[in-house]
């Protein structure tokens, strides 16, 4: 009796020691953009490994921690990993609240709690989409690591070719779209071949510096600079502002890493490298391969918090990519090595005076250089292209229903052009030649909300191009209208120029001169929301294009049964274009479960070359990138804390085979008809699953990707050659991926 007294007497003392020695911790955790509560995240007491799983209202409870201060780890796939220090007390539970924000963003303090489960970046454009870090991260693809990649699976954009980062909206294609990052405009983001057709291209940016990455398909306000088409927009984030963190990533095509922090309490930093061996993946997909192709690239940004209402943004992009052509034999002007170099140097000041005034002033310059060599070491081609950008605007909210935006742009542009052949004993010099030209632009935006249901925004770009001397003004006009709670109507319509290139005006007869593109579109659209996380988007649009440039007598064509060949090709202003089209989205956006999106496009763009005289018929053909039926889809379900899985399909009818260029059954000949016959449909399924692996002090992420899945022969336009006897065409397209599976790590500190 004694002994058993003594046995309970020693449990009842030890338990009491046992909780005046630990506490316990209970929280919520919620997605920081939005405040929506998430389930089945990992929380994990660093010091001990204890650990509990959040359910469905985000909630958490972990018991008998040891008393004082403890770091939890928090992770779950698709976000960033979190550490939280808190201070466990003997007699009071400790409950938290722990943000926790998508992708490769940062952990905040701050909630957006009702934020709407969908983005939008411009009020009033009836088809825009935003990818955030968490989708871009996701539809970027282990093979290429390129957020260009992930912008090809959003509704309405067109692709068809593996092996380039470009891609056509509504007909219009790379020339034509506007691409910026944190306001630097320029077509330079790309690593790519300059001078050299039928390579390929790959982002000059890193996705895991990127926030956010948002489409304006249709009328849009023209803020930057002027474009005939759709807008793209990257917008980076900021270093790190609670401690030191360090993420490396080795994918299948190049190993890369981000490292930030903050610098006392006011201010951050972050730098980002990246490594291709995009080379040797190409030589596994196509052991004939006689193309190498790599790339080095940096980032780095500094955010200084100068006031609590002034904030200094400093950034510098820096990429070089190298091709080498290991023909065999060699010819005198096979490229070894053909490199390009660009640095982008990017400052933004951002001044709020008050609540309802905000300034910034930009500063941009970018600078690209490309050598291509032969193998004995002479030059092929060289040159040089600048762009040194300042930018000032506003935006003055003086009543809750009324927001006026201005600003203003000065551009000055430069370029110098070196091309030559070579042959064995001689060359020929094919192109020397420099220029320069400045730009001035102002803008007006004015949004009107006489009530929460309605919206109307008109608004104005005036700009002068003195290379050609010609000032237009490009008028927008958005309105939104909500019938009634869950159906939205959107009206846009919008008048867009764009000046010729300074290339252009290499190649312009005597006594003539180019004139801004001009395009008109008007567009319609219904969204209806089916509860909080499904919609329903619904367009249809038309643009006239007048003023078109078209390279005349630029392409091999057959013209009265005659073969005529390219002779004095030029730049000429000849072009009429009608493109018509509707769009359907159905799109989920939760923070649990299923996400994505499926969209449909039918779009019909021609054009009509009136030069033979108003007498002649005119000679018409399809758009370069016209596609008449899109198919984009994205589906991802975050299966566990742990493990998400996620599919992307593409299809497309798919674009013509540019040029004047026929089929019969022995093959392709050469037409009379421009882009008379098209590519054959694009079809590609990719198949992905993340799976992550949390640690006491770190997280491993591993990336299973199948490419491909369908194993479906997929093909893109190849430079072709013509017998001038037979008039038959050869090789006019070539292969593109295959079946592949391939696999990346990502691991964070």
């Amino acid at each position: 009796m004694l002994s058993q007294q003594f046995v309970l007497t020693t449990v009842l003392l030890l338990t009491a020691l046992l909780q005046g020695t630990t506490g316990r911790i209970t929280g919520t955790i919620v997605e920081a953009r939005s405040g929506a509560p998430l389930a089945a995240v990992l929380v994990k007491v660093q010091s001990t490994g204890q650990q509990a799983f959040s359910d469905a209202e985000g909630n958490f409870e972990i018991a008998d921690v040891p008393a004082g201060g403890q770091t939890l780890l928090v992770s779950v796939v698709g976000y960033g990993l979190v550490r939280r220090d808190v201070t466990v007390s003997l007699t009071d539970v400790v409950n938290v609240t722990i943000p926790v924000n998508e992708g490769a963003s940062t952990y905040v303090e701050e909630v957006s709690v009702g934020a709407s489960r969908f983005r939008e970046a411009e009020p009033g454009v009836a088809s825009q989409s935003t990818l955030g870090s968490r989708e871009i991260l996701a539809l970027r693809g282990v093979v290429a690591d390129d957020p260009f990649r992930a912008v090809q699976v959003l509704p309405g954009v067109s692709t068809g070719d593996d092996f380039r980062a470009e891609f056509a909206v509504r007909g219009l294609g790379p020339g034509n779209i506007g691409i910026s990052i944190d306001g630097v405009d320029s077509p330079l983001l790309f690593h790519t071949v300059r001078g050299v057709q039928d390579t390929g291209s790959l982002a000059l940016i890193n996705s895991d510096i990127l926030e956010s990455a948002s489409l304006l398909a249709g009328p849009h306000p023209q803020r930057l600079n002027s474009h005939l088409g759709s807008r793209l927009d990257f917008t980076t984030r900021d270093g790190a502002r609670d401690r030191l963190r360090v993420r490396g990533l080795l994918s299948a095509s190049a190993a890369s890493t981000v490292i930030e922090g903050p610098t006392g309490s006011k201010a951050t930093w972050l730098v980002s490298i990246r490594k291709s061996y995009i080379d040797w993946l190409l030589r596994q997909v196509d052991s004939t391969t006689d193309t190498t192709f790599g790339f080095t690239d940096g980032q780095a940004k500094v955010t200084i918090d100068l006031t609590p209402r002034q904030t200094l943004r400093a950034s510098v992009i820096a990429g070089r990519s190298l091709l080498r052509e290991n023909e065999n034999p060699p010819d005198a002007n096979t490229l070894d090595p053909a490199a390009n170099t660009t640095v982008i140097g990017n400052l933004h000041w951002r001044f709020s005076p008050s609540a309802t005034f905000t300034t910034s002033q930009q500063l941009y310059l970018v600078n690209a250089d490309y050598r291509n060599r032969v193998r004995d070491g002479r030059t092929r081609e060289e040159g040089n292209d600048r762009d040194v950008t300042w930018r000032g605007s506003a935006a003055w909210n003086p009543k809750s229903a009324h927001l006026i935006e201005f600003g203003a742009q000065a551009q000055s542009l430069s370029m110098s052009r070196l091309d030559r052949r070579f042959t064995n004993t001689s060359e020929q010099l094919l192109l020397d030649a420099t220029g320069d030209a400045w730009s001035a632009a102002g803008w007006g935006h004015y949004r009107w909300t006489p009530s929460a249901r309605f919206a109307v925004t008109p608004g104005v770009r005036v700009e002068h191009w003195q290379l050609y001397d010609q000032t237009k003004a490009s008028p927008w006009l958005l309105t939104d209208y909500e019938v009634r709670e869950g159906t939205k109507i959107r009206f846009g319509a919008g008048i867009q120029h764009q000046s010729p290139t300074l290339d252009n005006a290499l190649f312009v007869p005597a006594g003539r001169q180019l004139v801004p593109q001009r395009a008109t579109t008007i567009e319609a659209g219904i969204e209806q929301r089916l509860g909080a996380s499904i919609r329903v988007n619904l367009a249809a649009y038309h643009r006239r294009e007048d003023h078109g440039l078209r390279a005349v007598n630029n392409e091999i064509r057959i013209v009265n049964n005659r073969v005529v060949l390219p002779q004095n090709p030029h730049w000429e202003n000849s072009l009429t274009g009608n493109t018509k089209g509707a769009e359907i989205t159905i799109e989920r956006r939760a923070v649990n479960g299923l996400n994505g999106w499926l969209s449909y496009t039918w779009n019909n763009s021609t054009y009509e070359d009136r030069r033979g005289g108003s007498s002649d018929p005119p000679e018409s053909f399809a758009s370069d990138y016209d596609q008449r039926h899109t198919v984009n889809a994205y589906v991802a379900y975050r299966w566990s804390g742990r493990t998400s899985l996620s599919a992307r399909m593409r299809y497309g009818s798919n674009f013509p085979i540019v040029g004047y260029v026929a089929q019969d059954a022995n093959g392709y000949l050469l037409s009379s008809q421009r882009n008379g016959i098209r590519l054959p449909a694009y079809s590609r399924l990719d198949l992905r699953a993340d799976r992550t692996f949390t640690y006491r002090k770190s997280r491993l992420t591993l990336f299973l990707e199948v490419v491909n899945a369908m194993n479906r022969d997929n093909y893109r336009p190849n430079g072709f050659g013509v017998n001038l006897t037979t008039r038959r065409v050869f090789d006019p397209i070539e292969s593109l991926f295959p079946l592949l599976p391939v696999a990346g790590v990502l691991i964070e500190f």
